[in-house]
C-alpha cells in the first residue's frame, strides 16, 4: 500500500517536505489552498525528493490549477462531485486536462445525496464517456451514505485513489482510529494487494501529527485485516 499525506494538514508547508519521507509518507497530494509562489519554489528544491501524486482542486481556476498539475508531473486533478451542474464544468476540464495526459479524479461528497453509492457514481462516468475521468473515493464520506463498501470492490478499474479519514455518525474528515474505523474492512480486503494510493486527508482542524498518527493506525490496521478483534489502536 502506497500511503500520501494532504498538504492540507500542515501550516508549514516547508516541514511537511523535510519530514515527508521521515515520517513514512511516499509524498504529497497538493490541496489547491496551498498553490502559492512560495510553494512552487519550494516543490522546486525538493523536485528529486518529494512526489507530488495529485492536486485537490477546485473548479475555479482550473486552468493553472492544471499548469501546475503538469509541471509536477501529477497523475490527477481531484473535484468534488456535488450538484448535476458540475457535469458539465467536468466534461470542459476533462477535455482540457486530457490533453496534459492527466487524469480528472471525481470525489463523492456527504454534502449532495447524489453522488455516494457505487451505482450512482458509475452512472456519472458512463454519462461523461471520458476516459480521463476516474473516481476519487473519499472513504468517511461513502460510509455516511453506504452501510458497507463493499460494492466499491466493483469497480477497481475506475478508482485513481483515496481520501482517507475516519468516521463517527455524519462526523467525517477525522484521523484514522478515533472514529468507527471498521468500516474500512471491505476496502483494505480488496485493495490491499493493488498499487492504488491513499491519502491521508483529514479536516483541517487537524495537523501533520494526526496525519501521521493516522498513517501508523490504518497500516496496522490493514496488516491485521481478518483478526480485526485483536486489534487495538494508538491515538
Amino acid at each position: 500500500m502506497k500511503i500520501y499525506v494532504s498538504s492540507k494538514n500542515t501550516t508549514d508547508f516547508e516541514k511537511l517536505l523535510k519530514k515527508c519521507s521521515e515520517l513514512g509518507f511516499e509524498g504529497i497530494e497538493l490541496d489547491n489552498e496551498d498553490i502559492n509562489e512560495r510553494n512552487l519554489d519550494l516543490l522546486g528544491k525538493y523536485k528529486n525528493k518529494i512526489r507530488v501524486i495529485g492536486i485537490a482542486a477546485k473548479y475555479k481556476d482550473f486552468k493553472y490549477q492544471l499548469f501546475v498539475a503538469e509541471s509536477l508531473n501529477c497523475e490527477y486533478i481531484s473535484l468534488p462531485l456535488n450538484s448535476p451542474d458540475d457535469l458539465q464544468k467536468i466534461n470542459i476540464i476533462a477535455d482540457a486536462a486530457k490533453n496534459l495526459g492527466i487524469t480528472v479524479a471525481l470525489e463523492n461528497s456527504k454534502s449532495s445525496e447524489l453522488y455516494n453509492t457505487e451505482k450512482e457514481l458509475m452512472s456519472v462516468l458512463e454519462r461523461l464517456n471520458k476516459d480521463n475521468v476516474k473516481l476519487m473515493i473519499n472513504t468517511a464520506d461513502a460510509k455516511v451514505f453506504n452501510p458497507s463498501l463493499m460494492a466499491f470492490n466493483k469497480i477497481k478499474h475506475k478508482i485513481i485513489a483515496f481520501h482517507l479519514s475516519d468516521v463517527y455518525g455524519r462526523t467525517t474528515g477525522l484521523p484514522f482510529g478515533l472514529g468507527k474505523f471498521e468500516y474500512i474492512n471491505p476496502l483494505v480486503m480488496g485493495f490491499k494487494k493493488e498499487k492504488t494510493p491513499w491519502i491521508i486527508r483529514l479536516n483541517k482542524r487537524y495537523d501533520l501529527l494526526d496525519a501521521f498518527l493516522s498513517k501508523e493506525n490504518f497500516v496496522k490496521y490493514s496488516k491485521g485485516v481478518g483478526d480485526i478483534n485483536n486489534i487495538s489502536l494508538h491515538y
